[in-house]
C-alpha cells in the first residue's frame, strides 16, 4: 500500500471479547477444538483500519501429570489473565502510545492516538488485576496507509519473532528498520526455525544481516538461526513423604515439572524419618530471563521474592543462555491455619448460607444470606464480598435489594425472603450470583429463582430464572451456577415444584435472556439440591439428590444432547429425611468427584472414563470415624489434591471444624499415625456410628492449637465459632488454603462468615 500524505489523529481500538478463554471474541460451541486464546482485536481510524488475530502463547499442558488429576500452567498463571495491556511503537519516530484494557463480558473498547504509518510494532500483555502475568506476551507488527484495504495482522509468538528482529533493527539503525519487507523477513524466519519453537529463534543473526544490508532481507537464511535450550536443575527440601510439588518456568517453550517425596523409610513401628531433598529438571528452556516458581499446596516455598505474609510460592529469577544449565534449590515449609480467623462480613445481624468461589486472580468470591433468622421465609437478603489475598471488599455488598428491584409479571416487586445463594465467577472476573426468593404477588406466587451479575460498577437489575407461570406455588430453590470456560455462557440448575414433584431443571443465559427452562430429572422422582459444574471441555456435569432416600442421580450435557441419568454408587444409608448434602467439582481432566454426607457418614466417590469409583469413608481413620455434625464440601487444588472440611468434634464432643485432603496415595492419615496398608485401597465401608465409639478420637488433645500438616487438622479457635450448615474451602493456584464458614451454630441471631488460612509456617515437626 502506499503512504499517503494525510495523518489522522487517532485509532479506535474496539475489542469484542466473550469469555471463550483467555482472550476471545468468538461464540464457541461446546465442542470446538479452536484455540482457547484466539481473538479479534478491531482496530478503526477514520481513513484505514486492520484487524489484530491476537494468540497468546498456548498453555503448557503435562500428560505424565494426569496421574495427579490433571494441570497445566493455564491454571496457575495464564489463567489469572484479566485485562491486556497493548503498546504501540513505530520504528522510524519515538510515538508510543500504550492502554491497559480491561476483559468484560459485554465487550471492551479503547482509544490510542497514532498517524498513518508503516511498520507499527505491537504488543499485547496478559495481566492480572495487578500486575503483568509474565511469559503472556505476544508482539506483531501492522501498517495503516489506506482505506481501500482493512488487513488481517497475526499476532502470535511467530509474529513475535518477526517483531523482535524489527525491534533490534531499529534500536540499531531506525533507517533499515523502516525499510524491512516484514513479509520476506516472516517467510526467512519460517525456513531458519524449521520445526524449532518461534521463541527458540536466534534473533540476533536475523538481525545482523539486516543491518548489514541497510534494511534488505537476506534471501538466504543466516548462519545458527535457532538457539539451542537450556535446563533449570535443583532440589526442593522440606516435603513430606508421598507429597508433591510442581516445578514450571514462566518462559512459553518447556513444561512443568511434577516431583513426587519418595516414601518415608521406617525407623520404628512408631517413628519416621523426614525424607531428604527431592530433585528436578526443567528441560527445552529457551535463552533469556526467566522466573521459575514451585507450587506445593500445604507449605509455604521459600524463595528471592515473595510480596506477602499470605503468599505460600515464591519465585526466583534466572537467566539462561544457549545450551546452558542453571541451578535453583527450593526450600517448602509446612503451613499451619491461622490462630485467629479472619471476620468475612462484619454486619450486624445474622449472617449465614455462604458459598464462595475462586478466579483466576486468585480472589475469593464470596456471597451469602443477611439477616435470614433461620427458618423465617420473609426474612433474608443476599450479601457479597471479596477478598483478594489481603482484605475482604466492603462496597457493593447488597445484592438482592437494588434501587431498581425485581423484575417481575405484575411490577409490584415484592420479593424477599432471600436464601440458598451460589456463586460463580467468570474469565472476566465477573461476579454472577443466583438464590432463591419469595413472593406473594396474587399473580406470582411461590418462590422463584433469581439472577444478577456485577458489571464492574452495581449489580445489574434481578432477573427471574425459573419460569414465570403458572401461578401456583412452585417453590423454586437450592439453585447452583457455573460458567463454560470455553465460550464463557452462564448456566443455571434448581429444584422446582412439578405436579407436586420436585424437578431438577436448567437453563442458559443467552444475550442478557435466560431461555426456557429444560426439565433434567424424571418426572415421577422427588429430585432437589442439583450441583453444577462444567469440565474444561465445556461439558456440563449436573448431579442432584433424590428425597426420602439416600440416592444420588448424575447427568452430563455436551453442548447437543444429554446422557442418560446415572445412578452414583454410593453406600446406600437408610431412607427417610436423614441430614443429607451433596458436593460436587469437576477436575482439569473432567473427571468428576463427589462427596456426600449421609447423616452421620461422609463418602467419596469419582467417575472417570464413564467409571465410578468404589465409595470411600472420609470421616475415617484407620477405621475410626470421626463425627460428622454438618454438610461437607470439597475443592481441588492444581495438583488435583481433594480438599474437604467439615463440622465435627474434640474428644469432649466440642464442635470443632475439621479438615481433611486426599491426594493421589488416599485420605491422608494424621501425622504420627501409622497404617501398614495402601490407604489408596479403602477397606468396607463401616457401619455409620452416630456418636464416638470407645476408640478414641485419633486427636492429641482439646487444644486450640491446629494439628500439624499432613492429615486432618483441627481448625483454631472454630470451636468457639461452632460452624453449621456446610463450611467451604477453597484452594488458590499458588496453594494457599482457605475454610470459610458461618457461625450460626453457636449465635443465629448475630453470627458473621468467617475465614481461616492456611499459611502459617509452623516449626512443630514428627
Amino acid at each position: 500500500m502506499k503512504v499517503r500524505n494525510k495523518k489522522i489523529t487517532g485509532l479506535i481500538i474496539a475489542v469484542s471479547v466473550s469469555l471463550a478463554g483467555v482472550l476471545s471474541c468468538q461464540t464457541v460451541p461446546l465442542n470446538t477444538s479452536s484455540s482457547l486464546n484466539q481473538s479479534v482485536l478491531q482496530i478503526n481510524t477514520e481513513s484505514g483500519a486492520i484487524r489484530l488475530h491476537i494468540d497468546l502463547p498456548a498453555p503448557k499442558a503435562y500428560p505424565a501429570l494426569s496421574a495427579y488429576h490433571g494441570f497445566s500452567t493455564q491454571s496457575i498463571e495464564e489463567g489469572r489473565i484479566n485485562r491486556i495491556k497493548v503498546n504501540i511503537t513505530n520504528v522510524v519516530s519515538d510515538f508510543v502510545a500504550e492502554k491497559i484494557i480491561p476483559i468484560t463480558q459485554g465487550g471492551m473498547t479503547a482509544t490510542i492516538k497514532v498517524p498513518l504509518g508503516k511498520n507499527y510494532l505491537i504488543s499485547v500483555e496478559g495481566m492480572d488485576d495487578l500486575e503483568a502475568v509474565q511469559g503472556a506476551m505476544v508482539k506483531g507488527v501492522f501498517s495503516v496507509e489506506s482505506s481501500e484495504v482493512t488487513p488481517d495482522v497475526d499476532v502470535n509468538p511467530l509474529t513475535t519473532a518477526v517483531a523482535t528482529v524489527l525491534e533490534q533493527v531499529k534500536a540499531r539503525d531506525a533507517a533499515a528498520a523502516a525499510a524491512v519487507d516484514t513479509t520476506k523477513l516472516m517467510n526467512l524466519i519460517v525456513e531458519g526455525k524449521s520445526a524449532a519453537n518461534p521463541f527458540l529463534v536466534n534473533h540476533a543473526a536475523f538481525v545482523d544481516a539486516i543491518v548489514l544490508g541497510k534494511g534488505k532481507v537476506p534471501s538466504i537464511v543466516p548462519a545458527n538461526p535457532v538457539l539451542r535450550p537450556g535446563n533449570i536443575t535443583g532440589a526442593i527440601k522440606g516435603l513430606k513423604a508421598g507429597d508433591a510439588a510442581v516445578v514450571f518456568s514462566n518462559d512459553p517453550v518447556s513444561s512443568p515439572v511434577i516431583v513426587v517425596a519418595p516414601p518415608q523409610v521406617t525407623a520404628s513401628s512408631t517413628t519416621t524419618t523426614t525424607t531428604s531433598s527431592v530433585d528436578y529438571r526443567i528441560d527445552n528452556v529457551p535463552p533469556g530471563k526467566w522466573t521459575v516458581r514451585v507450587v506445593a499446596s500445604g507449605y509455604r516455598v521459600e524463595g528471592d521474592t515473595i510480596t506477602s505474609l499470605n503468599e505460600l510460592s515464591a519465585a526466583k529469577a534466572t537467566t539462561i543462555t544457549t545450551n546452558s544449565q542453571t541451578t535453583l534449590d527450593f526450600e517448602v515449609k509446612q503451613v499451619g491455619w491461622s490462630a485467629t480467623p479472619i471476620n468475612a462480613s462484619g454486619n450486624i445481624g445474622s449472617s449465614d448460607q455462604p458459598d464462595a468461589e475462586m478466579d483466576g486472580s486468585d480472589s475469593i468470591h464470596v456471597v451469602w444470606r443477611q439477616d435470614g433468622f433461620q427458618e423465617e421465609k420473609e426474612s433474608g437478603s443476599i450479601f457479597y464480598s471479596r477478598y483478594n489475598g489481603k482484605t475482604w471488599s466492603t462496597d457493593n455488598r447488597n445484592v438482592s435489594t437494588q434501587p431498581s428491584g425485581f423484575v417481575s409479571v405484575s411490577g409490584s416487586d415484592k420479593f424477599r425472603g432471600a436464601r440458598n445463594p451460589a456463586v460463580a465467577v467468570g474469565v472476566d472476573r465477573s461476579p454472577h450470583v443466583v438464590w432463591s426468593a419469595n413472593s406473594d404477588n396474587t399473580d406470582f406466587r411461590g418462590r422463584r429463582i433469581v439472577y444478577s451479575r456485577f458489571d464492574g460498577v452495581n449489580w445489574t437489575k434481578p432477573l427471574i430464572i425459573s419460569g414465570l407461570s403458572p401461578t401456583s406455588d412452585v417453590e423454586a430453590d437450592n439453585p447452583d451456577i457455573a460458567v463454560n470456560p470455553i465460550n464463557g455462557q452462564v448456566y443455571a440448575v434448581w429444584s422446582q415444584l412439578l405436579n407436586s414433584v420436585k424437578t431438577v431443571y436448567l437453563s442458559q443465559l443467552q444475550n442478557g435472556k435466560w431461555l426456557e427452562p429444560i426439565q433434567l430429572s424424571a418426572a415421577t422422582t422427588q429430585s432437589y439440591r442439583p450441583k453444577l459444574n462444567i469440565g474444561t471441555d465445556g461439558r456440563l456435569h449436573i448431579v442432584w439428590e433424590v428425597e426420602d432416600t439416600s440416592r444420588v442421580q448424575y447427568i452430563s450435557y455436551d453442548g447437543k444432547e444429554f446422557q442418560a441419568i446415572e445412578e452414583v454408587p454410593f453406600n446406600q444409608g437408610a431412607a427417610g429425611n436423614l441430614p443429607r448434602s451433596l458436593d460436587a467439582r469437576v477436575d482439569l481432566l473432567n473427571r468428576l468427584h463427589l462427596i456426600r454426607r449421609d447423616q452421620d457418614t461422609i463418602q467419596y466417590v469419582f467417575r472417570s472414563n464413564k467409571t465410578w469409583s468404589r465409595s470411600e469413608p472420609a470421616h475415617e481413620v484407620n477405621g475410626v470415624t470421626l463425627p460428622v455434625l454438618s454438610h461437607a464440601t470439597l475443592f481441588l487444588d492444581n495438583i488435583g489434591n481433594v480438599n474437604l472440611v467439615w463440622a465435627s468434634s474434640l474428644n469432649d464432643g466440642t464442635p470443632v471444624l475439621r479438615y481433611r485432603r486426599r491426594t493421589n496415595e488416599g485420605w491422608e492419615l494424621p501425622q504420627g499415625t501409622v497404617s501398614t496398608t495402601p490407604s489408596a485401597t479403602p477397606s468396607a465401608f463401616a457401619t455409620p456410628t452416630p456418636d464416638p465409639t470407645a476408640t478414641p478420637v485419633p486427636v492429641a488433645s482439646a487444644s486450640a492449637t491446629a494439628t500439624p500438616f499432613q492429615g486432618f487438622d483441627n481448625l483454631p479457635t472454630s470451636q468457639n465459632k461452632v460452624p453449621a450448615d456446610k463450611p467451604l474451602v477453597v484452594v488458590d493456584s499458588r496453594g494457599r488454603i482457605s475454610a470459610i464458614w458461618s457461625n450460626s451454630a453457636s449465635d443465629p441471631v448475630n453470627s458473621d462468615i468467617y475465614h481461616s488460612l492456611k499459611a502459617t509456617v509452623t516449626t512443630t515437626t514428627n
